[in-house]
């Protein structure tokens, strides 16, 4: 799943740009015997070579990558809606 926002500023993103940022949301999922290339299970964080590779990118100035968790609250999160099912 991918939900693609424009022009939708935070209160943290407005105040440090002028420039009106691209947003996504994404879900992807990762087989587990690959998941070690994108998690870091002891540091309970992104491995950090796939954190430098995305900033890397010009056009890229920010990421966070966190596991699910909650998908239903997730997808109501990210499509901005109450009940998306």
């Amino acid at each position: 799943m991918l939900e693609y926002e424009f022009g939708n500023t935070g209160k943290i993103v407005a105040g440090v740009r002028k420039r009106v940022p691209h947003h996504f949301h994404c879900v992807i999922a990762i087989p587990k015997g690959l998941s070690p290339r994108v998690w870091d299970a002891t540091l309970n964080q992104p491995v950090e070579r796939l954190i430098k590779d995305f900033l890397s990118m010009a056009t890229v100035s920010s990421v966070l990558i966190e596991p699910l968790g909650d998908a239903l609250q997730w997808v109501n999160y990210s499509t901005k809606t109450q009940s998306y099912f």
